[in-house]
């Protein structure tokens, strides 16, 4: 009898959206009969075993990055960089060896540089061709963009979230000349699809939902701003913590429910139903909100000293995709001001390219 083919899938623990991200991918492959082994850590590890408890995973370990409370994160950021090369090393050995040992045929990396092999065919997931370094710190940009060139190169092929041309999301992080010659777009993807869960109708919807990720101590910061401010507003509110394994149970205080996580299908039903969002700008939030089709009642708010995000809030506040503001300025009833006059366009077509994508790698391991 022949045994399925098995595909590893690994996300970077830095925050849940690339985690998130890759559960169409498991879901897909499961649906084809594919055999998926989950390999991650910390949060992500949690999130995926929750949404799929039924299927094998190891512990890969992850990066246990800390940010800086205040907003100049390059310190913080410099400081890592060995052990993040160094970690780069560590887990292309040990991913050889899950390899062989776990009979592995193929292997999904989103944004674990580290995960290429000569032995089966590799994946890398990222939005992120190109590094925005710090302000005082471009010179560094030609050398760590060399560094992800180099270890690009060294997967089978590189997806990239997003479309091609000038209507797109991630704007120069990953549209440029010379376009790697391995790296092919594959649209938004997300764990959401824009058919709410009918289960879900009699629940009543929240006046203003927060949305708390990422790494600390900027989440706890974030999730405290968010507190005070819905508490003063007084509407029927609720923030999503972002920390599924998390054993603290759900509490209420007054007006406002927070909650650890929530299933996929229920966040998506909050999401669509709330009047405001206020969440982060991170990359795989925006492609949920894409695919949800919300974005005229959003506030973005980058994480502070977070480049990616800064100039992604930036990018879909000029492009008129959604309303952002900086954490050091943000008022809820200033925002919902703004907000009220701010003129969002709808997006851009999404095309599917994922499933094409899939297929080109399945076919190589038939």
């Amino acid at each position: 009898m022949l045994k399925n083919k098995r595909v590893l899938v690994c996300p970077l623990d830095w925050g849940l959206g690339h985690a998130t991200r890759v559960i169409p991918i498991i879901k897909d492959l499961v649906f084809k009969g594919y055999d998926v082994v989950i390999a991650a850590d910390n949060e992500p590890l949690s999130l995926l075993r929750k949404e799929f408890p039924e299927l094998e995973w190891i512990k890969l370990p992850g990066y246990k990055v800390v940010y800086s409370s205040g907003t100049f994160m390059a310190g913080a950021i410099i400081k890592i960089l060995p052990s993040f090369i160094h970690n780069n090393m560590k887990e292309h050995k040990l991913i050889e060896r899950i390899i062989k040992e776990k009979e592995i045929d193929a292997v999904i990396s989103d944004n674990r540089y580290g995960l290429w092999s000569n032995e089966v065919p590799t994946v890398l997931i990222t939005h992120q061709l190109r590094v925005l370094s710090f302000s005082g710190f471009r010179w560094a940009e030609p050398f760590v963009n060399k560094f992800i060139t180099k270890a690009l190169n060294k997967f089978s092929c590189c997806w990239v979230p997003d479309l091609g041309g000038p209507l797109n999301f991630s704007g120069k992080l990953s549209h440029f000349n010379p376009f790697p010659s391995k790296a092919k777009y594959i649209g938004p993807i997300s764990r959401f699809n824009k058919n709410t869960n009918e289960k879900y109708d009699d629940i009543e919807p929240y006046n203003l939902m927060g949305i708390v990720s990422g790494p600390e101590p900027q989440r706890t910061i974030f999730e405290k701003i968010l507190i005070r401010q819905f508490l003063k507003d007084g509407s029927r509110s609720i923030i999503v913590r972002g920390l599924p394994g998390s054993n603290n149970k759900e509490f209420v205080k007054d007006n406002v429910t927070c909650v650890n996580h929530l299933p996929t299908d229920k966040m998506a039903y909050y999401i669509k139903k709330s009047n405001i969002v206020v969440c982060r700008a991170g990359y795989s939030t925006i492609m949920d909100l894409t695919v949800l089709d919300k974005n005229k009642n959003v506030i973005l708010v980058p994480t502070p000293g977070q480049t990616e995000q800064e100039y992604l809030a930036g990018r879909m506040k000029s492009s008129g995709y959604f309303y952002s503001i900086s954490q050091d300025k943000f008022s809820l009833n200033r925002a919902k001001e703004a907000l009220s006059v701010y003129k969002c366009i709808n997006f851009p077509d999404r095309h599917d390219l994922l499933e094409q994508a899939m297929d080109d790698l399945l076919h190589k391991i038939m």
